[in-house]
């Protein structure tokens, strides 16, 4: 494996959104219900019930409703001298939670939406969708070893047939049937949907990421027309979609190379290799993985390990003529955790090549992000929504967290009743409920029309340091009644 130099151009990699909410705008997202100056949207409902599992006795949608009125409710009563306000850890999260929204919205803003899709080209694309392959694939993680496939190859069909077939045994090499609607690497799904590759051919290698290569034969190819007007209407906006999000990555990775400009990156070694292997030594420590929801919702509540201390005052890398101290450094991971490329490293020595290129998109999402302020983001209503809706969510956490162990020393404290924390909180959020009731205020007519799904749904983006869509539902009481709430006229 080649060793990134000391100086390092900045790379600069596209990324895809997916957060539900960034292409809705304000006009068609009405207000659902009103608590004082907080509101909840009809999405921000949907994506709240939906994207995260709830548990059996939440399901129905007035219990919904309720329980994300009670998390308003919670940070309404939250005294204004709270520790977690002052919390330069949440803090930080938040805004960089908002910073995360934001550079989504520079991405549809400078991209995805300047996209113009030809009619002709998505007709020919429509007709690919219907292809599928069998393949037979080999993956290699040694680029030198991928380099001297690509020599004995050359470019006759048979070479490269026979040099494919003694990479291993050919009747255990693996197998997958791939399909045009597969999620795979897009380096993958160009080499097969772009054009038809007959029986036989052999595609690669190629370069899936840093030093992971793959080489494709292909064993059988068919097309599978769509059946039915409504699937195929479905098919042609898949098509749309893909098409589009393909033209506004390219986009994207135009403009980023305009913000990025020459800018170079220098690492100190001598910070570097010692910090990087502290974050080693934890990772491994977690078991190679960090749980996303853990670390988006709780990590806040973690204390700081003093392993780096003694760095601190170190210079770890230097950029457009700015040193940044390890201290520095700490400081952006608050509001932007470190997203590796690979989150499983064989040794210390690969897990400092990819805490490297961390650090490089740290800093590539930072510039982004200042680009983002210039070009005023952060003023953009989604962004603002989608940025309280987590400040309210770990606050309303807190708030209950703190309640609940406020309840031993209470006079009526019942310890046996305890074993059920609904019983207080249900009587807790009661309370709340007819304290704020006339300023409660609910679109009833909208909210009877809502129908809501019972499939638990997980949803997550990929390589973002913020990953998980929606914060957890909030469990704070199992009432359906929402008499307490006055009518919301439209």
């Amino acid at each position: 494996m080649k060793n990134i130099s000391k100086t390092i151009f900045m790379l600069i990699f596209a990324f895809v959104f997916s957060f539900p909410g960034c292409r809705t705008s304000r006009n068609q997202d009405p207000v659902l219900a009103k608590i004082g100056k907080r509101s909840i949207t009809l999405n921000e409902f949907m994506h709240r019930a939906e994207l995260t599992p709830r548990p059996p006795n939440f399901m129905d949608k007035s219990i919904v409703l309720n329980n994300l009125l009670a998390e308003k409710l919670f940070v309404v009563e939250l005294p204004k001298n709270s520790p977690i306000l002052k919390n330069d850890r949440f803090n930080l999260m938040i805004k960089g939670i908002q910073e995360q929204s934001m550079r989504e919205k520079l991405f549809y803003k400078e991209a995805y939406d300047k996209v113009k899709l030809d009619t002709a080209e998505l007709k020919k694309i429509y007709q690919m969708s219907t292809l599928e392959y069998d393949l037979s694939f080999y993956t290699v993680s040694d680029s030198a070893k991928a380099g001297q496939i690509i020599q004995k190859m050359g470019q006759d069909p048979e070479s490269r047939r026979r040099v494919f077939d003694r990479i291993g045994d050919p009747s255990r090499a693996p197998k997958q049937t791939v399909k045009w609607k597969d999620p795979e690497n897009d380096v993958i799904h160009d080499a097969l949907f772009t054009e038809l590759q007959e029986p036989g051919t052999v595609l690669g290698p190629l370069r899936l990421q840093d030093n992971e290569y793959i080489i494709m034969k292909v064993e059988n190819a068919s097309f599978h027309p769509v059946i039915g007007g409504e699937e195929a209407a479905l098919r042609w906006n898949e098509v749309k979609e893909k098409t589009t999000m393909k033209k506004a990555t390219a986009m994207w990775k135009s403009y980023l190379k305009d913000i990025m400009g020459d800018r170079k990156i220098e690492f100190v070694k001598e910070a570097l290799d010692p910090l990087a292997k502290i974050y080693f030594r934890r990772q491994r420590q977690n078991g190679d993985s960090m749980d996303p929801l853990r670390e988006q919702e709780d990590g806040l509540y973690q204390s700081d390990t003093p392993d780096e201390e003694h760095l601190l005052s170190k210079s770890l890398y230097k950029i457009d003529d700015q040193v940044y101290t390890v201290k520095d450094f700490q400081k952006l991971v608050l509001s932007h955790p470190l997203v590796y490329r690979k989150t499983k490293c064989a040794d210390e020595a690969e897990f400092i090549r990819y805490f490297k290129l961390a650090v490089l998109d740290l800093m590539r999402d930072h510039f982004i992000t200042q680009k983002s302020y210039q070009k005023s983001m952060d003023k953009d209503e989604e962004v603002k929504r989608r940025t309280v809706m987590w400040r309210d969510a770990l606050l309303s956490k807190y708030a209950c967290n703190e309640f609940l162990k406020s309840l031993p020393n209470r006079p009526d404290f019942d310890k046996a009743r305890m074993k059920g924390e609904h019983n207080y909180l249900n009587a807790h959020v009661d309370s709340l409920q007819m304290k704020y009731a006339k300023n409660i205020y609910v679109d009833f007519e909208a909210f009877q029309k809502i129908e809501l799904t019972r499939v638990p749904v997980f949803a997550m983006q990929q390589q973002v340091p913020y990953p998980v869509a929606v914060p957890t539902f909030p469990q704070f009481t199992t009432d359906n009644r929402l008499d307490y709430a006055r009518k919301l006229d439209r």
